[in-house]
């Protein structure tokens, strides 16, 4: 019996701690045919909402070359006193 998949994101939580917005490789612990043998695995908030997601390698592609062109949007990395006192 395959367990849903909320349900694996939630045994795999409890097993490794990931911080929000920290990329983490992870395995296929139930691979099938043609399926990737890992994934990258990333929990992000938007609107005080944290959500888990997983990407290919090949799904990481695309926004990360829309990234590297478009260096004048995005914004920049907080220093070190702006994230203790959680300053943007």
């Amino acid at each position: 019996m395959r367990l849903p998949l909320h349900t694996r994101l939630c045994c795999f939580l409890t097993v490794m701690k990931v911080d929000i917005g920290e990329l983490t490789r992870v395995a296929n612990t139930q691979k099938k045919v043609g399926a990737n043998a890992e994934y990258k695995f990333v929990i992000l908030k938007e609107n005080g909402l944290e959500t888990g997601y997983m990407f290919t390698d090949r799904e990481l592609e695309e926004p990360r070359r829309r990234a590297s062109i478009n260096k004048e949007d995005a914004p920049k990395k907080r220093g070190f006193w702006q994230r203790v006192f959680k300053k943007r």
